[in-house]
């Protein structure tokens, strides 16, 4: 299984996880409360601020209002007055003008002069903006931004009622025209702005930065923008006193201004509001970070020797998957792990015996749950191998040397039906049974014949050898068969004790053919079917057919292989066993080993046996 999430990064995520709900939960909840807190602080400060700025216009309004009636009471009572007294202008230098239409107009010429205007604006003014100064509205009373037609000098016009005051002049309104800098000057600056607008929602004048719907510069007086609205929130009839939401990204407030018939405006932007938490934010989360990345390292340090032991049994488990069970970990840790270790190590411990009671394939077959049971068809080689006059061998031996004497000659015999890739099925006194291709194959039913036919003539040389260390005891023959074909295999056995085996006709032939060693003269025999598929690559002899099952079988006397491929494999694979001496192996198999039967049985001393024509040997029939 591939590893996808090693468990430091699961504890570093879970850790992450939890760090970040925890501080996130924190900062949210001092963020939404110093949030409110600010916006209710903020809020006071608007409505303080825009009182003053709309007291401050109300004053500077109504002093401009009182002081137009006065020049109309002057002007009524004096129908002749053609200039104001200079003394009035100095009192009043932020009037330019007034307008008394189709009567008379006073201009100021030291306003006029210092702004470098001609009075001529005054009178263009007047002729060009007849539609707006005249137009219709609820109130006499109106406030009109003239700053493009006065060179961009702040200016604004206000029409009164003369009708109110002095109905004695033939004219519905007065206008006088005066500099909104005063105004301006009045309003709020720095991070709040205030916006002067008339009731058609004109910008008359902005302070502190740029006002909103309109185009205009800080500070300045605002250009027409007939798109510029206000929403209220919770407004009191007249609108005099409300929140209102100037803007989505600003804090506000309105107030009317009823000597002018127009509004202020007093906002501020959220981010400039809550600059100083966001801010702090910010900061935590800046140093929330550092405490993770500290957190983490430490964590990995921590972990390093958890996931280096945890890291050592996932090893331990894949050599025991592969069926390497030499497992000897060293346990560093006085806790689960280190519990679990021992376990390992005793579990490899159990599947070394284990695998010492039966074969290392079947062994991984059983691991990995492969041997189910029920049987199934299999195209296998069988071998059966003893020993030749073994009772009468072991009569002159104690228990213990018997079983000395079989462990020994098993350590060479066995290990070359293993070595050649071959699944010992069982060990039946001297005896032994293996296959090739029911339980794991070589590729082909070819290959797995070849393999079989090695380790036969792999066990001849091995037992050479074994009978060398015997030293002056007699020497042990043995006798090898092989059959291939169908057989049966699975798992055979009760719930107590299973066992993987082969069952069928074939394997009762190779046991058969076995008997037949000793009447041939042979010490390797193998079937017809086992010939057909090596015949190119081996040096067999055929012997007489023997009856098995109504029907005759071809029988051949294994003696050597020719190809030298087989031959270079076969050496390969004897020098991967212990106690082997490859060249004493050279004496029976291979490019030096026999090439007739007839040497053959000289080599092994093995008499000649009277093969007549029509002559069958006495042996087991089944």
């Amino acid at each position: 299984m591939k590893l996808y999430m090693p468990i430091a990064v699961k504890i570093a995520l879970v850790v992450s996880a939890l760090m970040a709900l925890t501080i996130g939960a924190v900062i949210g909840v001092s963020f939404l409360t110093l949030r409110k807190d600010i916006r209710i602080s903020t809020q006071n400060d608007i409505n303080e601020l825009n009182s003053v700025a709309a007291f401050c216009a109300e004053e500077e309004l109504a002093t401009i209002r009182s002081n137009t009636y006065a020049v109309l009471s002057l002007t009524a009572a004096a129908p002749q007055t053609t200039a104001l007294p200079a003394l009035f202008w100095e009192q009043n230098p932020s009037i330019a003008a007034f307008v008394i239409p189709d009567s008379a107009v006073y201009v100021n010429e030291t306003w006029t002069r210092f702004n470098e205007i001609d009075s001529s604006f005054i009178h263009a003014y007047m002729r060009l903006h007849q539609a707006v100064l005249y137009r219709s509205n609820e109130k006499d009373t109106i406030l009109i931004n003239a700053s493009e037609s006065f060179k961009n000098v702040p200016v604004l016009v206000m029409r009164l009622s003369a009708h109110s005051f002095a109905r004695q002049i033939n004219t519905p309104f007065v206008f006088v025209i005066f500099s909104g800098e005063r105004l301006r000057d009045a309003f709020s600056s720095g991070a709040y702005s205030s916006v002067l607008v008339n009731d058609n929602n004109e910008i008359l004048i902005s302070t502190g930065g740029p006002a909103v719907g309109g185009t205009v510069g800080i500070g300045g007086i605002g250009r027409a923008a007939s798109a510029f609205t206000v929403s209220t929130d919770g407004a009191a009839a007249g609108n005099d006193v409300s929140l209102s939401t100037l803007t989505q990204n600003s804090l506000s407030v309105k107030s009317g201004v009823p000597t002018g018939a127009c509004h202020i405006v007093t906002f501020i932007q959220k981010n400039t509001a809550f600059e100083v938490i966001n801010e702090t934010v910010k900061r935590n989360i800046y140093l929330s970070i550092t405490v993770w990345g500290i957190l983490l390292l430490i964590l990995w340090i921590f972990s390093r020797n958890l996931t280096a032991q945890l890291l050592a049994l996932r090893h331990a488990a894949e050599e025991i998957e592969d069926g390497s069970y030499n497992i000897n970990l060293p346990v560093r840790n006085h806790d689960e792990t280190g519990k679990l270790t021992e376990s390992f190590n005793s579990l490899g411990i159990a599947l070394g015996n284990f695998e010492c009671f039966t074969n290392r394939v079947v062994a991984k077959l059983a691991y990995r749950g492969r041997l189910k049971s029920g049987g199934a068809f299999k195209r296998a080689s069988i071998l059966f191998s003893d020993i030749r006059s073994f009772t009468a061998l072991s009569e002159s031996l104690s228990p213990e040397g018997i079983v000395t004497l079989i462990n020994n000659y098993m350590e060479y015999t066995a290990s070359c039906a293993l070595a050649s890739g071959g699944i010992i099925d069982k060990y039946i006194g001297d005896a032994i049974m293996a296959n090739w291709g029911a339980g794991s194959t070589a590729g082909s039913e070819e290959e797995d014949a070849l393999a079989a036919c090695r380790a036969a003539l792999m066990m001849r040389a091995a037992l050479g050898c074994f009978n060398k260390t015997r030293k002056g005891m007699p020497p042990i023959k043995i006798g090898c068969a092989i059959n291939t074909g169908t057989v049966v295999a699975g798992r055979i056995g009760s719930e107590e004790r299973l066992e993987f085996a082969l069952a069928g006709a074939n394997v009762r032939l190779a046991d058969t053919l076995e008997t037949y060693n000793k009447p041939y003269g042979t010490d390797i025999v193998i079937s017809g079917e086992t010939w057909r598929l090596t015949r190119q690559y081996i040096i067999a002899e055929e012997m007489p057919t023997i009856p098995f099952s109504e029907k005759k079988v071809r029988v051949f006397a294994l003696i050597n292989m020719k190809d030298e491929s087989q031959i270079a494999k076969m050496f390969e694979e004897l020098s991967t066993i212990r106690h082997i001496d490859t060249d004493l192996c050279g004496h029976f198999i291979g490019e030096n080993g026999p090439a007739t039967l007839q040497t053959l049985r000289r080599l092994l001393d093995i008499p000649t046996p009277d093969l007549t024509a029509g002559y069958i040997p006495t042996a087991k029939i089944q």
